[in-house]
């Protein structure tokens, strides 16, 4: 059919679909006086010419946008690799937060066993930060070693998602190991034009792409396109040497170790509750007596069974009216509960100090163990804070508080070198040598009272650390 011949049927037909109604439309316009605008608009070649035009346009757009979309698919989940011997997978959701982690080596399982958990909700690069250091922590990496290198390396399927967050990683981690003198290298996965171009033929990304030959050092068997057709997940078990039951076994070990301690340590703080409680209810029912003024000598003798059974350094010297009762009762309770908290607090430290030295052993033991990792470890689980709870009034300074803090430190890693005659506690000398520069810059500050110098507790830890250096 010829081009004359298809405009004039639709000429046509658009007279079928839209009847030509200019005449009786303008029946009905009532005739205004003034001056005729001079006659403006479109004639009917012009409505033809513009609307082939848009449809041009739509085609076009619809052509390009839909191929570029096929070619750059919607961002899904990212996974993040960070090796640094630990070796961590972390899954991320669109939004970049963490929705899954795993230890791809023990040594990941170690540095993970105890803040893994903490990963869950956090921006990838806070989540990065956070590897690095653990990683730091728990020896892995020397922030003086400048030739240590982190390897990050993202995969998503949306190449630009990729190479974005590969970005903010890389700035990110960056800064982060700046701000920490870190000095080792932050080396971020980045894609060459040659890799890109065989990425393109394969139709993944370039992260995948890296991935796939980081197994196939490990699998030469591997070729490019059965790589293709593995998961991220997969991809990184061959690359790494994955062994799922090995860590799991580990796993299984490592916590059955770890759950006595922990045991002693929630009864410890379940004592701690239930010594709060009871000494709570008791200035609550001495409250009872002072409001409803019963005798004077009724309250001291019940005031006084308090503060002997739970405050031995109180006295009720110049106790002698309802108001005095009641402004002591207040100081007491204001201690009981600022102890309680302190002593709950340097429970978990004891639990937590006795964790990272295990942990210390526990990472010579892989690099020696090979498939017989050793677990034997003695840790201290007397949680007895006596020591503590009996102590001058009022509430002592900040800097006798710290002192307190450095003591049960301190004494937990003498006791765990002690118990342990055997393991590695190279970190657990320098740790305690760093606390105990700080105990000798407090215990001579005139914060400190002559007192707490020659409390008992002080006292006896001073002679348990002499003992620790072989004086």
């Amino acid at each position: 059919m010829r081009l004359k011949d298809l405009k004039e049927q639709l000429r046509l037909e658009s007279k079928t679909f839209v009847p030509d109604l200019k005449d009786a439309v303008l029946e009905k316009i009532p005739l205004t006086r003034g001056a005729t605008p001079a006659k403006r608009g479109w004639n009917r070649k012009h409505a033809w010419t513009y609307a082939l035009s848009v449809l041009l346009i739509a085609v076009v757009s619809m052509t390009y946008f839909g191929l570029r979309g096929m070619n750059d698919p919607a961002a899904e989940n990212s996974f993040i690799s960070i090796d640094i011997n630990p070796s961590v997978e972390i899954e991320a959701d669109p939004d970049d937060l963490v929705v899954g982690y795993r230890a791809l080596n023990i040594d990941a399982e170690l540095l993970l066993e105890e803040s893994g958990p903490e990963l869950i909700g956090l921006p990838v690069e806070e989540a990065v930060a956070m590897i690095i250091d653990l990683a730091v922590d728990s020896g892995y990496l020397d922030i003086a070693d400048a030739e240590a290198e982190i390897v990050v390396t993202v995969i998503n399927k949306n190449v630009t998602k990729e190479e974005t967050l590969t970005e903010a990683i890389e700035n990110a981690a960056s800064d982060h190991m700046s701000g920490k003198l870190i000095q080792g290298k932050l080396v971020a996965s980045i894609a060459t034009s040659e890799i890109k171009s065989r990425a393109d033929e394969l139709n993944i990304s370039a992260g995948k792409l890296i991935l796939i030959e980081r197994a196939q050092a490990a699998d030469p068997t591997l070729s490019a396109e059965a790589g293709k057709a593995l998961s991220v997940k997969r991809l990184n078990e061959i690359a790494h040497g994955y062994d799922p039951e090995k860590i799991e076994s580990f796993h299984e070990n490592y916590q059955t170790k770890v759950e006595t301690l922990q045991e002693a340590k929630e009864a410890a703080i379940q004592a701690l509750e239930d010594r709060r409680l009871a000494i709570v209810g008791e200035i609550a029912a001495i409250r009872v007596m002072v409001a409803a003024r019963e005798p004077l000598g009724d309250i001291r003798v019940r005031t006084l069974a308090l503060v002997s059974a739970y405050f031995p350094h109180a006295t009720l010297e110049g106790i002698d009216s309802y108001g005095k009762f009641s402004f002591l009762l207040n100081q007491l309770e204001e201690f009981a509960a600022e102890r309680s908290e302190l002593i709950r607090e340097m429970i978990e430290t004891k639990c937590h100090t006795q964790i990272q030295a295990f942990n210390n052993q526990m990472k010579n033991n892989i690099e020696i163990g090979g498939e017989d990792i050793d677990f034997a470890f003695e840790f201290d689980q007397g949680f007895e804070m006596e020591d503590y709870h009996d102590d001058q009034l009022p509430t002592n300074t900040e800097a006798e508080t710290e002192l307190l803090r450095i003591i049960n430190q301190v004494s937990t890693l003498i006791n765990v070198t002690e118990n342990n005659p055997h393991g590695q506690h190279g970190k657990t000398a320098q740790i305690i040598s760093t606390l105990m520069a700080r105990y000798e810059v407090l215990i001579d500050s005139p914060e400190v009272s002559d007192d707490f110098r020659n409390h008992e507790t002080n006292q006896d830890f001073e002679s348990k650390y002499q003992a620790y250096l072989g004086n």
